[in-house]
């Protein structure tokens, strides 16, 4: 357990600074970029979001596989590493060679092209990145996570003060400093290319990663299939003020990922015979850290008034999300660690299939009777809350641990809604807000207290 919060020390500085430079360049962005500008940066973001399964499960198979073998960790992340740039080598030729097909402007091959590079990129940098969650050496991992942030403030700063920011320089810059770190990475793993047992190592890799692959392929849709409902269907500008309120709650995200990282080689190894009472544990945490997120959004609706005007009709969108994030941390968390560790991909698979199918359906009754973002952010809600009570029942077979968590959340959303919405100062809706969730703070102060933790 010491172990455990030694490592996550390193990943809470890693997550701060990288949640920082998130929040310094998702708002340094709409005030840089004209609105369309801002968009086309955002569709870069989105749809480089989806590169990250292009590794066929080659680099979820290497996690699964090594994630308690940590002796031949290395070893074998060198027999991954030729077979990965290969196939993510061919992939990226054959998907450029299909775009000259289509008659598709310069700007948008270009982006293409881009989406490509980033791709290889960081579907190798997952594979070192996992070798290290397998070595537990999130130290390490998080300085190179921090340094990749530093190099690409530095040289988006450098192009803001020569006034040659646009959104294909955001692009460029955002690829060419993940490049950098790749090769930093590389140098610092002295990881290099094997081709012993070059087959056998890589087909057994593919065989335990496709289901998760597929999972996490899944996920990606799930957690960005709105964005693209918008990216579609409406403007460009619409999609810059939903993709603006989307990137903010990204970074909420980016803590539940974080937390994953983390826990995922503990609870394989160590703890897998008391998972369900860690989890019950750690799911009790998520609730408060959602309570102390909604407080500091008043605060954040404030500056979005004063300091970003056009993109003010954000906020109910954002209202919606936030909302929402209590059931997108613990899914994040707790089902997808649970599932993993569990070997019970199939019936998340099921899961996903089934919230996949439900949004769909949802978003096609929600564009029909009233074709706006606010419905298609409602739908979501929906079906985060669904795939949460779905993933219960598969691990739990029942609600029985989760129905405090659930009524306090309905009773929670409902204030904070009504505060945000019937309330127009952000102080003392922020006040009200931070008095009625006294009984929550005291009630976890005092079972930490009670169980030795402070």
């Amino acid at each position: 357990m010491i172990k455990i919060f030694k490592n996550s020390v390193w990943n809470i500085i890693g997550t701060f600074v990288v949640l920082l430079s998130g929040a310094l360049i998702t708002f340094a962005g709409p005030k840089v970029l004209s609105i369309e500008e801002f968009g086309m940066w955002r569709t870069f973001i989105l749809y480089a979001g989806y590169a990250g399964v292009l590794h066929f499960g080659i680099v979820d198979g290497y996690l699964l596989n090594n994630v308690a073998k940590t002796d031949s960790a290395l070893i074998n992340a060198s027999r991954t590493l030729p077979f990965l740039v290969i196939q993510q080598i061919i992939v990226g030729i054959l998907i450029i060679g299909a775009s000259f097909l289509f008659n598709i402007s310069d700007n948008y091959l270009y982006l293409i092209i881009l989406i490509i590079i980033f791709s290889v990129i960081i579907n190798i940098r997952s594979l070192i990145e996992n070798y290290f969650v397998v070595l537990k050496d999130f130290r390490l991992l998080n300085i190179v996570k921090i340094l990749e942030k530093i190099i690409f403030i530095c040289i988006i700063v450098i192009f803001i003060y020569y006034d040659e920011i646009s959104y294909m320089s955001a692009i460029t810059i955002h690829t060419l400093s993940a490049f950098i770190v790749l090769l930093i990475m590389i140098v610092i793993t002295k990881i290099h290319l094997s081709f012993s047992e070059f087959k056998s190592t890589n087909i057994s890799n593919i065989k335990v990663g496709y289901k998760l692959l597929f999972s996490n392929s899944l996920i990606i849709i799930l957690f960005f299939i709105d964005s693209v409902i918008i990216n579609v269907y409406f403007s460009i500008k619409e999609f810059a003020i939903y993709s603006f309120a989307l990137a903010i709650i990204m970074l909420v995200n980016q803590v539940s990922e974080s937390l994953s990282q983390v826990f995922f080689p503990y609870l394989s190894t160590h703890y897998k015979g008391e998972l369900r009472k860690v989890n019950l544990i750690i799911k009790k945490a998520i609730f408060v850290i959602w309570i102390v997120i909604l407080q500091f959004t008043f605060l954040l609706y404030y500056i979005i008034e004063r300091v970003f005007p056009e993109y003010s009709s954000s906020k109910s969108i954002l209202i919606i999300y936030f909302v929402g994030s209590l059931f997108s941390l613990i899914i994040r968390v707790i089902q997808n660690n649970t599932f993993k560790i569990y070997y019970m991909q199939k019936q998340f698979i099921k899961i996903e299939i089934i919230v996949l199918c439900i949004i769909c359906f949802l978003s096609i009754i929600g564009l029909r009777i009233s074709a706006s973002m606010i419905s298609i952010s409602i739908v979501i809600l929906c079906s985060r809350f669904i795939w949460y009570l779905l993933n219960e029942l598969a691990i739990n077979k029942s609600f029985k641990n989760n129905k405090i968590i659930i009524s306090v959340f309905l009773i929670y959303s409902l204030v904070y809604i009504s505060i945000t919405l019937l309330i127009d100062s952000y102080v003392w809706g922020s006040l009200i807000f931070f008095v009625i969730s006294l009984p929550i703070y005291f009630l976890t102060l005092f079972k930490l207290k009670r169980r030795s933790f402070l």
